[in-house]
């Protein structure tokens, strides 16, 4: 017989009645006090396969879960009333500023930020972007990426003054009547300071009584259900520090301050640089599933910068700059199914660092954007981005955009391998309106490489990036390197497909010290393949202008539009301002000028420099996309 609960008869026969049986481990159990049989004494547990759901937990006010087992669901629960936000406006005339009514049980409120594509709405992806605030009115700063729509939500926050608690209300509810969610990775929380020169109690909470250090901060004991904010004035100094979802799912760490700011939206990074310095072999943070965001500060002198291992997590660094970090500067691991996201932007790497950035995917989805960044050139690879499966399917698709790398190894890298494993790996990442110049090695390197032995079953490592529009002049090696590797010594190497085959379209590749594109050997026939398939592109002034299958120099344009689904490239000088002086835009009169192909799956809206793509550039009355990362 199936055993009931809470009854004290022993219905299975089996020695042990199990009459209070807590599956979820949260300390309550499924009977009610008024059972025949509890063992606790307190509440029944409503749902006793969740451990964040039980009679003691908070009500979470946007996730349509009765939290805490009292029968009400988001704004219906007396936890929530009085926190939800109406009439959330610009004001009249602004584009910046924020507005809404007074939510009658609030102390303060939460903003958050999401971002609708291109492409249009697909799901929600708000997070907080700003805490605690104590008026009704906030300052957003940044615009969306070109082509792209921007969108607000806010909630009221009440804080329990004793315990520090923060209820985050409601953020309404969509089209179909749901609760929107709160966030998929960041939540407003609590707000704390940093200040090593601060006098006070060290408790974080205001300047006076700010801590002294960020990994101090990081471990604030207030709120840890919710994402942490943390302001930080001038240079503190130590490594390394951490944190980890098990005790705070986030952590955003804000520069910029003097010392005096109410509202985050008062600093100023370049009136008041904030530094955080490591003091040793690093990481100078190391967060394991959590997410964390960077915004408005330096990090320096150490042999790493930050590492995070991601189970649907997000690591952003924005409007940042990084300073003799000697190994890796930013560092994600996407190890889970629920993958993570990557968000790098108008961020300033100097030399020092092996990888500017690091991103690998051994299970799971890495989505995110790499944009506007300047790279002055690190030993192995500037961005480095990864799909190499380890226990589940990984996907890698980064939309790399308006970057510029200048020196150091190679320019870019987009990799897919496998070892010994039934799995698939994909790099299908979008690399658009990038500069890269003066590299050692290849400018951008697709690669693709499996080791196979005992496994059964298909396989496939794939690198088939979108490579458009990019300008990649001045460097020791390939333009474009496509290199596909394996080996194999099972049976049937022809289920293990290993795949290098970018589509390159309009992109300026030129000055390179090796070919303008250059392609491995492949065997067809058993799935070794390294095809790139080359439209619209500028080769001139390489070392040679094709090297096909790594043994056979094409001599002229022809002979490269004649490859498999080959057109329309050229070999002609694109007419750079000033490469003498690394100025790689085009004059009047390029002929790369209106030649973009408006036939290509995908592009950056905009140019290097920001400026929007197809432009009338040669006056003829009709816009059209420029080739390479300049728009005329």
């Amino acid at each position: 017989a199936t055993e009931i609960a809470c009854d004290n008869v022993d219905q299975a026969c089996d020695g042990s009645a199990n009459e209070a049986p807590d599956d979820d481990n949260d300390g309550y159990d499924q009977c009610d006090p008024s059972d025949p049989y509890d063992g606790d004494g307190l509440p029944v547990d409503c749902d006793d396969t969740n451990g964040a759901v039980n009679p003691g937990a908070a009500e979470i006010c946007s996730d349509n879960i009765d939290n805490e087992c009292d029968t009400f669901v988001d704004a219906d629960d007396s936890d929530c009333s009085g926190l939800d936000v109406t009439n959330l406006v610009f004001q009249a005339g602004s584009t910046t500023t924020l507005q809404w009514n007074a939510a009658t049980s609030a102390d303060s409120y939460g903003l958050y930020r999401g971002e609708i594509p291109a492409g249009g709405w697909s799901s929600y992806n708000h997070q907080c972007r700003g805490t605690q605030i104590a008026g009704t009115t906030a300052e957003q700063a940044g615009t969306p990426e070109a082509g792209e729509a921007e969108y607000f939500l806010v909630a009221g926050l009440a804080e329990n003054a004793t315990s520090g608690a923060i209820t985050g209300g409601p953020l309404g509810q969509d089209s179909s009547g749901s609760s929107r969610p709160e966030a998929d990775a960041i939540t407003c929380g609590p707000r704390v300071y940093v200040d090593p020169d601060a006098a006070g109690a060290g408790n974080g909470l205001n300047w006076a009584d700010a801590y002294s250090s960020v990994s101090l901060a990081l471990g604030h004991n207030r709120a840890t259900d919710r994402g942490l904010e943390i302001w930080i004035k001038g240079t503190v100094t130590g490594d390394p520090s951490s944190l980890d979802g098990a005790n705070r799912p986030s952590a955003t760490l804000l520069g910029g301050f003097l010392g005096t700011e109410t509202d985050a939206w008062q600093r100023d990074p370049t009136a008041n640089p904030t530094r955080w310095e490591g003091t040793g072999a690093g990481p100078l943070l190391a967060v394991t599933r959590a997410s964390v965001v960077l915004d408005g500060l330096t990090i320096a002198n150490s042999g790493s910068g930050v590492q995070l291992s991601s189970a649907g997590d997000r690591l952003e660094v924005l409007s940042s700059g990084v300073e003799t970090i000697s190994g890796r500067a930013v560092d994600l691991s996407v190890d889970d199914p629920a993958g993570g996201v990557l968000v790098v932007r108008s961020t300033t790497f100097d030399t020092a660092s092996t990888e500017g950035i690091h991103a690998v995917a051994t299970a799971g989805q890495l989505t995110g954007l790499v944009a506007a960044n300047t790279f002055s050139g690190s030993s192995d690879a500037a961005i480095r981005l990864e799909s190499r499966p380890a226990t589940s399917d990984a996907t890698v698709s980064v939309r790399v955009e308006r970057n510029t790398i200048q020196g150091g190894g190679s320019g870019i890298v987009l990799g897919a391998h496998l070892s010994d494993a039934a799995l698939t790996a994909v790099e299908n990442s979008l690399v658009s309106s990038n500069l890269v110049y003066g590299v050692t090695v290849d400018g951008i390197r697709v690669e693709a490489s499996g080791q196979f032995s005992t496994v059964s079953g298909s396989a496939a490592a794939r690198a088939i990036p979108l490579l458009v529009g990019n300008t990649v002049s001045d460097g020791g090696d390939a333009g474009v390197m496509c290199s596909a590797s394996r080996t194999d010594t099972t049976a049937d190497p022809s289920a293990h497909r290993v795949e290098a085959a970018p589509e390159i379209w309009d992109n300026l590749l030129t000055f390179m010290g090796g070919p303008g594109i250059e392609e491995s050997a492949d065997d067809t026939a058993t799935n070794l393949l390294a095809d790139p398939l080359v439209i619209g592109n500028i080769l001139f002034g390489n070392t040679s202008l094709y090297l096909d299958e790594g043994a056979t120099t094409l001599p002229t344009i022809t002979d490269v539009n004649a490859l498999a689904g080959a057109r329309d490239n050229l070999d002609t000088d694109p007419l750079y301002v000033d490469r003498g002086l690394n100025d790689f835009h085009i004059q009047a009169g390029s002929p790369a000028i209106d030649k973009g192909h408006p036939d290509v799956p995908g592009r950056s809206k905009t140019d290097i420099d920001g400026q929007a793509r197809e432009q009338d550039g040669n006056g003829d009355g009709t816009a059209a996309a420029d080739i390479g990362a300049d728009e005329r």
